[in-house]
């Protein structure tokens, strides 16, 4: 005699009902990912760098820098290649937790925005901006800085500046290097003394994926781009320039 188990009803019905919940769910988080990603393009676009045929717009620069600033008092300028690779705003608080997932509108967003690290300032010898990696979109946020570990990407993408209230700078990339979580502070302290500036120095050379030919000085000063390595939480990409020229924005 054949025994056949069916399943009760109200267990058929629970497990419909827990399937369900697991399509509304996954559907709701692939709508707050398209959501967010369409929200930050929006943003990269709107508060981008004003240029006009590629050159830096100074008749409008004034106007757009102080209404990014009316918009949000941590605004502090623009990081941007001049090939495009990347052109973001960038920002800094009392931390380096706030604006992992805010925007400038200080609204939520699992992109965030660049920020500069709490404990540096624009003079150091040293200083960070770390930027997210986004996993669905190669285009938005850092992202686009993991394709100069290619030195043949370099060959295009040498140049880049942080444009603040009345002042370029520009800077050339000394090496793109991946490193672990534990060689933070060779990195985050904003004001190097010279053993070890030394150190850190060593450790580019050391580490960097290629030699781009372009060496440290003494008294350089250096800014560092920092974003996440891909399935590898405790790596992170670091790329690092070093200040080659500063002016007058007028």
């Amino acid at each position: 005699m054949q025994n056949n188990k069916k399943l009760k009803p109200w267990v058929r019905n629970v497990i419909s009902v827990i399937l369900l919940c697991i399509i509304v769910y996954s559907g709701y988080n692939i709508y707050k990912i398209k959501t967010d990603e369409k929200e930050t393009i929006e943003i990269q676009n709107e508060y981008r760098l004003p240029i006009k045929n590629e050159i830096l717009n100074v008749d409008t620069y004034s106007d757009k820098y102080n209404d990014l600033k009316n918009i949000n008092e941590d605004f502090l300028g623009w990081v941007s290649f001049e090939s495009g690779l990347i052109d973001l705003p960038f920002f800094q608080t009392t931390d380096n937790t706030f604006y992992l997932n805010k925007n400038i509108n200080k609204e939520y967003s699992s992109h965030g925005s660049v920020f500069l690290d709490y404990l540096q300032n624009l003079d150091g010898n040293n200083i960070t901006l770390y930027g997210h990696y986004v996993y669905n979109n190669s285009e938005i946020m850092f992202t686009p800085l993991v394709e100069l570990k290619n030195k043949e990407v370099y060959e295009d993408n040498k140049f880049f500046s942080l444009y603040l209230e009345n002042t370029e700078r520009k800077y050339e990339l000394v090496g793109i290097l991946k490193y672990s979580v534990t060689d933070e502070p060779l990195y985050q302290v904003g004001v190097l003394d010279e053993a070890k500036f030394n150190e850190y120095r060593e450790y580019i050379y050391k580490n960097r994926l290629y030699d781009t030919g372009v060496e440290i000085n003494d008294d350089d000063k250096l800014l560092s781009l920092q974003t996440c390595v891909r399935n590898e939480d405790n790596s992170r990409w670091l790329i690092v320039g070093k200040l080659i020229e500063e002016k007058g924005i007028q």
